[in-house]
């Protein structure tokens, strides 16, 4: 997981951006990217964060549920991760 300032998206035109996302795609990991409001996830502050998380390709599918087409939590997925039930 990568966070950062909103801007990063369209600093030097999205450059930077796709330079982070093809990087991680060489190592063998599939991202998607968010920008999301820090307060609606619990911290404590009023800002709005890039957040690029990146799973290797074979786990990808994990950021779907099976059974529906809605997003799983993160904290769903990387228990699952940890558990070793998705390896």
């Amino acid at each position: 997981m990568i966070e950062n300032v909103p801007g990063l998206v369209s600093f030097e035109h999205g450059a930077t951006h796709h330079a982070i996302l093809d990087a991680l795609a060489e190592l063998g990991y599939r991202a998607d990217v968010r920008i999301l409001g820090a307060a609606y996830y619990g911290v404590p502050q009023m800002r709005w964060r890039t957040v690029i998380l990146g799973l290797r390709e074979r786990h990808f599918h994990l950021l779907r549920s099976q059974s529906q087409s809605t997003m799983l939590p993160l904290g769903q997925i990387l228990l699952l991760l940890l558990m070793g039930r998705c390896l």
